[in-house]
């Protein structure tokens, strides 16, 4: 018979956190600065980028982000690429910050 998850954790001695227990202060407070960041930085993308990289975050293909924008799809995706790679820096910017 397989062995639960809770059984195995307490056997090696971890602990795991009951699903509907809610988290301290100080990691909801962590969660929200980092949603704060990523906010900002999205918008800091031009409008067309940040509904290109919104609608790929939906699951729209380049292909059909290419018909609903009228551009070609490699254009989409060197939008959308260029789009990520400034969150990125943006987003380490920080990290390295902190």
């Amino acid at each position: 018979m397989a062995e639960s998850l809770e059984a195995l954790a307490e056997r090696r001695g971890d602990r795991l956190p009951h699903p509907l227990a809610s988290p301290d202060p100080a990691t909801m407070l962590e969660r929200q600065e980092r949603c704060q960041r990523a906010l900002a930085a999205l918008a800091k993308l031009p409008p067309r980028a940040r509904l290109i990289f919104d609608l790929r975050s939906r699951g729209m293909s380049f292909r059909d982000i290419s018909r609903y924008l009228d551009i070609s799809s490699s254009q989409a995706a060197r939008i959308h690429r260029v789009a990520l790679r400034k969150l990125r820096k943006e987003l380490l910017s920080y990290v390295r910050a902190a």
